[in-house]
């Protein structure tokens, strides 16, 4: 065995935790000179409100240039991406890019890329400014593996996703002389981006549209750009941005799905606009499939005064022939998130009631969750005009009663409290003019499978013969879950910091104290230790890992023979087996090879 006695042992103890809402990179571009002044000067002053800051690199093709600036109808210091014309051969362009490569603190995650921009137009031409995503984003017009957004001073807009058009269309203002700012909402596990605009003179927020943004690798370089296309005119295009952000959105903690259903334009939209801004307070979204059965029915985002902010409507009409409803289905199967564990299903709503029906609103969880009134597999939950109420679960009614308010012209929050331990399901309706909540009871919930799909419904049933439209309108759609895994061990302790702090201040990091089996709020406890020896012409390495499945943990060993230029990889590495004792930690035998002269090991756990 070659000189085992230099072999080291090393473990390593770390991870990088983004916080709630980073802000990752801001540059306000505020000078300290009073003169023009290069684009990299006076870059830390500039870039404090971020956690990370960068330097540029400027390419011009053409005549042009960029500098730190003045502009008094944006506002404050800006930066001035300037291209002259004319323009001879259509591609001549100032494009500005970011050096830092932001993947490490974005891929994987909901991020929101936005700036302020005006351009200064003197002269007509054919052209655009805008932004790029990617590895490398100084690529051409459309070009390259990342995301790229062009808009013109008309109005036009075009996008692009791994060098294909994606989208385009009219914003329906113009760009120059013409204070605006861009929003591109990123959410990296659906893989879409999410863009609008915002006119600052008319206050008006254009939503673009949700489009396709998938990158080839994990780099995350920005970059920005004013461009020429072929024009005879001479003179200059100035190009003035401000505010440069990138910010990360988590979710809220416990939080599976929200969907505030507040809308980014001011129009009457579809329920599916807007989805990614609508939902990033919660770690899953969903789109939505509505039905209507019946004439006159429908289903649109928009306003009620009465609710309060933006809501969605589903509406009837009578009379009924036969029963009819609208509803719209949950596209996403939250199953995953929420089976064996405690949690809670709530919504706002409002009946607005402009005849005298029979009928409910109400819910459904299950596999289909859109099924006839108590029919499934699932659970459902249906309350009438006058507070008359019903329970189903697997198909039968399971309860009944009254609430003893009107849901029509009253505000109430519906709350279903889900054990799936116990099988159970505890319900509540709070009414807010009366501030009076009312406990329906706790009820069977049981379901055929893993499933969970949702459904909300509005019906009218065969003997409404008035006519009229009745409206149930709808507000912050929620789903929570107690915690699991870390969160639920953290929460035990009463942790103050994140998983890489470390409460107790013994050199460990939370999240390894959690996964070693330690107590996060006693130094003298760190948990079981790795154990070290001679297996053959091997090196043993035997770690503890929680036996819990739903640790939500992954352990791996990694090794590296230079602590200074060396990669780290699992190459050399070998699970033997694991001692699976019955207890909170199960033991993992490695074997590791020493064919080097010395090697470093570090156990990871993330």
């Amino acid at each position: 065995m070659k000189n085992m006695q230099r072999l080291l042992c090393v473990l390593t103890l770390g991870l990088l935790v983004q916080a709630r809402g980073e802000v990752i990179f801001l540059d306000t571009f505020d000078r300290s000179e009073a003169v023009y002044s290069d684009i990299n000067s006076n870059l830390v002053a500039r870039q404090t409100g971020g956690t990370t800051g960068s330097s540029y690199t400027l390419t011009v093709v053409g005549d042009g240039n960029c500098s730190l600036s003045s502009n008094p109808q944006l506002g404050g210091d800006n930066i001035n991406l300037l291209v002259k014309g004319p323009a001879t051969n259509g591609a001549e362009y100032t494009a500005l890019d970011l050096d830092t490569d932001f993947g490490s603190s974005l891929v994987g995650k909901t991020w929101e890329f936005s700036y302020r921009e005006r351009i200064q137009r003197a002269i007509g031409y054919g052209g655009y400014t805008g932004f790029t995503v990617g590895n490398p984003a100084d690529t051409t017009s459309g070009a390259g593996n990342g995301f790229s957004f062009q808009f013109e001073p008309t109005g036009a807009w075009k996008v692009y996703n791994d060098g294909s058009q994606v989208g385009s269309g009219n914003a329906g203002e113009v760009t120059y002389f013409n204070n605006f700012s861009v929003s591109a909402l990123f959410n990296e596990t659906m893989g879409k981006v999410e863009l609008s605009v915002f006119f600052d003179g008319t206050t008006n927020r254009v939503v673009l549209g949700t489009f396709a943004a998938t990158f080839a690798d994990s780099s995350r370089y920005v970059e920005l750009r004013s461009h020429l296309n072929t024009t005879t005119a001479s003179g200059r295009i100035d190009s003035v941005f401000d505010d440069l952000k990138i910010e990360t959105i988590e979710a809220q903690d416990g939080v599976v799905f929200l969907d505030t259903f507040d809308r980014r334009g001011d129009d009457f939209g579809d329920i599916n606009t807007g989805l990614l801004w609508r939902q990033s307070g919660g770690a899953v979204t969903s789109s939505y499939t509505p039905t209507i059965v019946g004439a006159g029915g429908g289903i649109t985002l928009g306003a009620n005064g009465s609710l309060g902010s933006d809501t969605f409507l589903m509406r009837t009409k009578g009379p009924a022939e036969s029963n009819q409803y609208s509803c719209v289905d949950l596209d996403t199967d939250f199953g995953s998130n929420l089976i064996g564990r405690r949690w809670e299903f709530s919504y706002r709503t409002r009946l607005q009631r402009a005849i005298v029906y029979s009928g409910y609103t109400g819910f459904t969880v299950g596999n289909p969750a859109d099924t006839t009134s108590g029919a499934g597999n699932g659970f459902s939950f249906e309350i009438e005009p006058y507070g008359a109420w019903k329970v189903y679960s697997a198909g039968s009614q399971v309860g009944s009663g009254n609430a003893g308010e009107n849901t029509f012209y009253n505000n109430y929050t519906v709350t279903a409290a889900f054990d799936e331990v116990a099988g159970t399901a505890a319900l509540t309706v709070y009414f807010e003019a009366s501030s009076n909540t009312v406990s329906l009871g706790s009820f069977p919930a049981t379901f055929a499978d893993g499933s969970r799909f949702f459904e909300l419904r509005n019906s009218i049933n065969t003997n409404t013969t008035a006519t009229g439209v009745i409206d149930a309108v709808f507000d912050d759609l929620k789903i929570t879950a107690d915690p699991s895994g870390y969160a639920a061990w953290a929460d035990r302790y009463g942790l103050v910091e994140g998983p890489s702090g470390d409460d107790d201040a013994d050199g460990l990091s939370n999240l390894y104290e959690y996964g070693l089996g330690g107590n996060p709020t006693n130094a003298l406890d760190k948990g079981a230790s790795p154990s070290f020896g001679v297996e053959g012409s091997g090196f043993s390495y035997v770690y503890p890992r929680l036996s819990d499945p739903d640790s939500g943990l992954a352990y791996f060993l990694e090794t590296c023979t230079d602590l200074v230029g060396g990669a780290w990889t699992n190459a050399g590495v070998a699970v033997m087996g694991t001692n699976v004792t019955g207890g909170q930690l199960d033991f993992v035998t490695n074997v590791v090879d020493t064919v080097e002269d010395q090697k470093f090991i570090r156990l990871i756990i993330e």
